[in-house]
């Protein structure tokens, strides 16, 4: 009879009995093996399988002794692999692990339970689930108890309060079971632990943010229901999802009725064209509404009004949406239109003012200019000539006011340079004279004492710049006009090639009437008048330095 078996408790239960009579014992397969091996039992001992059975040799079972006695001790080995798997895995559990006895005794509790309810192990096991457990939770931990050990479950899951040794109470998910023995009868309980308070912790951080959101977008929403600009939110196909109060009433839509409307039939044409233009495309990305733009309005009953458009997009790509502001510009663009042609008017009346001003500064110099013709006095021409000179350089400046887009100022270069031409032509054609420097804009308010003094410089220059000891004459004579802007001053430089100034230009003892009209016109301009030698000893520079208002080089 085989006695091989593949249960453990088949081997376990196999017993041989050894000898005869009152030496007739009882010895299990690993003891009966190691005795034969020792020499205590010999070869030829009789054995039976069962106390009745009739005897045979010891020396014919050996061969299952070892066999039986290998795969035991086999098993064992697996047992104890297992068993210490098992007691790694118990103590190094991220979830607290207490195994006690029937009656609640701690026996063993792993380091997560003892970290989390501030005991040691020593201390644990010296201790009752009981005592660690919270007074409300006894009754229904009592109750699952009972039904556990009696067999009703095999396990129960609770959310079980534990008192920890500071005093602080510990809310987790507790999930006890039975440990059976072998034989099947109740002989431990195992539970596991779960710390609940990271995850209420967590829970209460959610709900806190919910709140908050929830709180962010009410206010979001109040927001945008009473926003002073009227606002819609438009869906990607271009249709209003929602709309705010001036919206609405800036359209004449019910909040209901408006849903759905395409932007496309509340935002047309452009405001400057025509009021039957074609409607933008259907969805927003096409219909041309990039930033900010004014475009034609249509009201629900149709009315047109002109509406400045503001968009912004919200929301990730696939799913995109915009906001956009609307703003009814139709009285502030009637203002402006309105403001336009009034400014256009005055620009027009000024124009108007300087070329009548010109005229009739041309006729007062015609008029001088005839009156001389009747004068026998040589001395009496030249300073009625003089006056038609002046009286012609303050019409200039009308001219030029005329001719140019600005009303305000003029630009100096090109000024200096037509009254130089002018003066040249009536004093001496054949003078070459020449202007340098940037163009450089003054207002109405120096334009006129600069040109009246410059009109006396330039004269004086083809005058008076010839030298005859020289052999010059005035067919080679040069006259040289610097303008320039040094630290937001103005500085004019008139220099001609003459024999160079006489004393009283130094001491400022001139009494003609040219230099009592530079002296006061350069008070009025808070400027300064230097006159020395020109450049190689030759010649009279005359500079003028003043402050500019507002002024700036054009170029």
């Amino acid at each position: 009879m085989p006695l091989q078996s593949d249960s453990d408790d088949d081997e376990a239960s196999v017993t041989f009995w050894v000898g005869e009579g009152e030496t007739l014992r009882e010895m299990l397969p690993e003891a009966l093996l190691h005795a034969f091996e020792e020499g205590e039992v010999a070869g030829d001992v009789p054995v039976r399988i069962q106390r009745e059975a009739p005897p045979r040799p010891l020396a014919r079972y050996i061969s299952e002794l070892v066999w039986m006695t290998h795969r035991r001790r086999s098993k064992l080995r697996t047992r104890d692999r297992v068993d210490s798997l098992f007691e790694t895995a118990f103590e190094r559990a991220p979830i607290g692990m207490v195994l006690s006895d029937l009656v609640g005794r701690i026996r063993h509790a792993n380091a997560a339970f003892c970290a989390m309810v501030g005991y040691g192990h020593d201390e644990l096991c010296e201790m009752r689930v009981g005592q660690l457990s919270d007074a409300r939770d006894r009754e229904l931990e009592i109750t699952l108890g009972n039904e556990l050990l009696g067999g009703h479950r095999d396990s129960f899951q609770i959310e079980k309060r534990f008192r920890a040794r500071s005093g602080a109470q510990l809310d987790a998910l507790t999930s006890i079971a039975l440990v059976r023995l072998d034989d099947g009868a109740p002989g431990w309980v195992i539970a596991h632990v779960l710390d609940l308070t990271p995850l209420r912790s967590l829970q209460s951080n959610v709900e806190i943010g919910a709140q908050r959101l929830r709180e962010s977008e009410a206010r979001f929403a109040q927001l945008f229901r009473l926003a002073p600009q009227a606002t819609l939110i438009v869906d990607g196909e271009g249709r209003v999802a929602q709309s705010n109060l001036k919206a609405q009433a800036l359209f004449g839509y019910e909040e209901l009725e408006f849903t759905g409307v395409p932007l496309a039939a509340l935002v047309r044409a452009a405001a400057d064209d025509a009021p039957d233009a074609p409607a933008a495309a259907g969805r927003f990305d096409d219909d041309g509404l990039q930033g900010q733009r004014v475009r034609r309005g249509q009201r629900r009953d149709g009315t047109p009004f002109d509406v400045e458009v503001y968009r912004v997009e919200l929301g990730a790509a696939g799913d995109t949406q915009l906001l956009v502001g609307l703003v009814d510009v139709t009285e502030r663009l009637a203002a402006q239109r309105a403001m336009a042609r009034s400014l256009d008017e005055k620009a027009m009346l000024l124009k108007e003012i300087h070329h009548r001003v010109k005229n009739n500064l041309q006729i007062i110099s015609s008029l001088l200019a005839l009156q001389s013709q009747q004068l026998d006095s040589e001395f009496a021409r030249a300073q009625l000539h003089a006056t038609v000179h002046r009286v012609r350089t303050m019409a200039l400046i009308h001219e030029q006011f005329y001719g140019d887009d600005s009303l305000a100022r003029i630009e100096l270069k090109q000024y200096v340079t037509m009254l130089g031409r002018y003066l040249c032509a009536a004093l001496a054609q054949s003078l070459r004279l020449h202007v340098t420097g940037p163009a450089i804009d003054v207002d109405v308010d120096q334009a006129v004492p600069l040109g009246l003094i410059l009109n006396e410089l330039i004269t004086n220059a083809i005058k008076y710049g010839q030298s005859a000891s020289r052999g010059r004459t005035g067919t080679d004579c040069d006259v040289l006009i610097e303008l320039a802007i040094e630290h937001g001053n103005l500085r004019i430089a008139v220099t001609d090639c003459g024999d160079g100034p006489p004393p009283n230009y130094q001491s400022g003892g001139s009494t003609t009437l040219g230099f009592q009209l530079i002296r006061a016109l350069s008070r009025q301009l808070r400027a300064k008048i230097t006159v020395d030698g020109g450049a190689g000893g030759g010649g009279t520079r005359v500079e003028l330095v003043c402050p500019l208002q507002d002024a700036q080089a054009t170029r």
